[in-house]
């Protein structure tokens, strides 16, 4: 556009120039110059030029307030793209890292998911465990006790039969005492009868001593055990 106005401008002052050209007349006397028709068409010549360059700064100018305004908006929009070419790469690293927490947050619950299922077959087998010695130890009480109450009896039974033993024998002896016949005999079965009771006597504490010593050595090995456990 600015060349167009340019070559209108050349072809107007070309053609000012050569129609402004002053007309001599070369007489004989003298030189007539004729340049009243020439100055008013210089003068309107001279208004358009004038008119046209006025006319071409202003269009420069417009192109260079268009042109900084493009290049304004150019710059704007290059700032905008930065920016938003910032915050994608701010938003791919935050997409990232939380990706990365979320791993590892799966990761950790998991190994907690592992963990608690360990602990509640450690807790079953722990039950089961308490359960059965809990189990064996009633067991034990229970044979103990039986044993104990068998033991006592058998003491008693045995006691009844020694009772009956030495009243009969006793009876006996009464018998005998009371023939009064025969002293020396009496006095043999006295002797017998006291022997006899003697024996029955040393074997009742003898099976007492036994039965205290198999119930001490029992509970000795329940305490054991129980311990141990």
């Amino acid at each position: 556009m600015l060349n167009h106005f340019g070559r209108i401008i050349s072809n107007e002052l070309s053609l000012k120039s050569s129609q402004s050209a002053p007309i001599i007349l070369n007489n004989q006397n003298h030189k007539i110059l004729i340049n009243s028709k020439s100055k008013e068409k210089n003068n309107s010549s001279i208004k358009k030029v004038s008119s046209l360059l006025n006319i071409k700064s202003a269009v420069e100018l417009d192109n260079r307030t268009n042109a900084q305004k493009s290049q304004q908006d150019l710059d704007a929009m290059h700032q905008i793209v930065d920016q938003t070419d910032n915050d994608l790469r701010h938003a791919l690293e935050h997409a990232s890292l939380r990706r990365e927490q979320l791993d590892e947050l799966h990761f950790r619950s998991e190994e907690m998911l592992s963990k608690n299922e360990n602990l509640v077959f450690g807790i079953t087998n722990y039950r089961k465990t308490q359960e059965r010695d809990l189990l064996w130890r009633r067991l034990r009480y229970v044979a103990f006790g039986a044993i104990t109450i068998g033991i006592i009896i058998l003491l008693v039974i045995l006691s009844m039969i020694s009772r009956r033993s030495a009243s009969s024998s006793q009876v006996i002896d009464v018998r005998h005492i009371n023939d009064e016949s025969s002293n020396k005999n009496n006095k043999d079965i006295t002797s017998t009868m006291k022997l006899i009771v003697s024996r029955r006597r040393r074997r009742e504490k003898a099976i007492l001593t036994e039965l205290n010593e198999f119930l001490s050595s029992k509970s000795e090995y329940f305490l054991l055990s129980d311990n141990n456990l």
